[in-house]
């Protein structure tokens, strides 16, 4: 009479050991799932930043820039036709970092890795280097640029950024000459900066 009762009684005690297992099962891989998941948002805090701190940093060289020409305008050095064309490159350079803004929050959205790939020609670099080219001069330094004929494809205003840094950099922290670079190397526009 007792193993009817003793098989319903295993058969209770079997249900009872599975579903404690399931759910033991269950709260481990939610305390798993819940860890990875703050592994990952830090991971991404961590990234976000990192992009952060590099867009400021891109920001800084710009701004040097607008100073350099704003003082420039204000202190009256140029004729009418000179401070003309500096206010155009300035409203240009404004142009350039809303976009380089618009494309760094993109980024740390999560938007956009990165811009369109864009024709970087020996005159776009030498350009971008003109930029620069008063900051050298009033600093009694001088920038050679050396630029082979074939072009590239990078997004222009990422290019843009980097190369007016490196320049910025070379100029602030280097000592004598500056030398911007171009050469094709394999199917590639490889660009140095050196001082």
């Amino acid at each position: 009479p007792f193993r009817s009762q003793e098989e319903i009684l295993i058969r209770r005690a079997n249900r009872a050991y599975m579903m404690g297992a399931i759910g033991s099962l269950l709260v481990g891989a939610s305390m798993g799932l819940g860890l990875w998941l703050r592994y990952r948002a830090r991971q991404q805090a961590v990234l976000n930043a990192d992009r952060m701190a590099g867009l400021t940093h891109s920001l800084k060289t710009p701004l040097a820039v607008l100073k350099f020409r704003c003082d420039t305008i204000r202190l009256g050095r140029l004729s009418q036709d000179q401070a003309d064309a500096e206010l155009m490159k300035l409203g240009e350079e404004v142009d350039h970092l809303t976009h380089l803004i618009e494309n760094g929050l993109q980024a740390i959205r999560g938007v956009r890795e990165s811009g369109p790939q864009e024709l970087v020609t020996p005159g776009w670099l030498e350009d971008v280097a003109t930029d620069l080219i008063a900051a050298f001069e009033a600093d009694d330094r001088k920038l050679e640029l050396q630029l082979a004929k074939e072009n590239g494809k990078a997004s222009l205003s990422s290019l843009r950024t980097a190369l007016l840094t490196l320049l910025e950099n070379a100029l602030f922290h280097g000592d004598g000459k500056v030398r911007m670079q171009s050469q094709k190397v394999r199917n590639r526009l490889q660009i140095r900066v050196s001082d």
